[in-house]
């Protein structure tokens, strides 16, 4: 319970890794070097740069075969589809008010990164886009051994007019009704403050 799962938690992508296939070969099949294509092209293959604990990022060449992600480089993944392309450096705070100073900059440790042409990441993620809404999303399953898991990913349409926004839920266990709810829920308000 004491463990930061947004940025410690590890779990297998599964089916959410269809818009991001879309995004680079233009199809959600995949072959092995095109899932490791991915993974490493949306940065999955290395740790976020941030001011907390993050988990450590699982190698392609992991010798269980298996692929794991944090919430948090989901969310920065999905920043390249809702940002056009880009891939933005991890802030916890732009800044900080400080006693002595007053507000202070706080500058990322990261740097962002182009993941791929804008065009490709505009076109999946409007391939996405939910009818008469201003937000792409995509519901995701995974299976490891006994356990379940349900991701939501989701984030403002190409034509957004302020500043992207992505939203990541994953839940462990298989409920992609309660997902989709937490999701759309989020994503709305913060869209409409």
């Amino acid at each position: 319970p004491l463990i930061n799962r947004a940025t410690q938690g590890q779990y297998p992508p599964g089916t959410i890794m269809q818009p991001f296939l879309q995004a680079l070969t233009g199809s959600q099949l995949a072959n092995d070097a095109v899932m490791n294509n991915a993974y490493k092209t949306f940065g999955f293959t290395q740790p976020p740069q941030i001011q907390l604990p993050v988990a450590p990022a699982s190698s392609v060449k992991d010798p269980t075969g298996i692929m794991r992600v944090s919430p948090l480089q989901m969310a920065l993944a999905c920043a390249a589809l809702s940002n056009h392309g880009i891939v933005p450096a991890p802030r916890i705070a732009m800044a900080v008010n400080t006693p002595s100073e007053g507000w202070v900059t706080l500058p990322a440790l990261g740097t962002p990164f182009e993941a791929l042409q804008a065009s490709a990441a505009d076109e999946a993620a409007s391939s996405y886009l939910v009818e008469n809404q201003t937000y792409w999303q995509h519901i995701g399953q995974a299976q490891e051994n006994e356990s379940s898991f349900t991701w939501f990913i989701g984030g403002t349409a190409p034509n957004w007019q302020a500043t992207p926004l992505v939203i990541v839920v994953v839940l462990e266990e298989y409920n992609p009704r309660l997902a989709q709810r937490i999701g759309r829920e989020l994503l709305v308000d913060a869209m409409n403050p």
